[in-house]
């Protein structure tokens, strides 16, 4: 499934064209999924960890928008919670 050529006792053949178109047609199943996470930005999800064989591949890594509004409100009440943490986070940040 994800060969990119062959050997055989005269050479390594390796077809550029159909690898391309491969790995095009694969980025074009995820891309409407891609585009509605709110990880993309930060998404470490290998799409060889996928079913990409499958019409619409699940991802393990998409986060939607509820989701993601849950992990911001969990962050913000442990920050609130640790306002000494926050300060520090914080001049760090800046400082670096």
């Amino acid at each position: 499934m994800y060969d990119l050529g062959s050997v055989d006792a005269q050479a390594v053949h390796i077809d550029f064209e159909s690898i391309a178109q491969k790995y095009n047609a694969w980025f074009d199943k995820l891309r409407k999924k891609c585009n509605r996470c709110y990880n993309i930005d930060m998404c470490t999800q290998c799409i060889f960890n996928l079913d990409i064989e499958k019409d619409e591949p699940g991802c393990n890594g998409f986060i939607s928008h509820r989701a993601y509004s849950q992990y911001l409100s969990s962050y913000m009440s442990f920050l609130e919670q640790e306002p000494k943490l926050f300060k520090e986070i914080l001049t760090k940040v800046i400082v670096e």
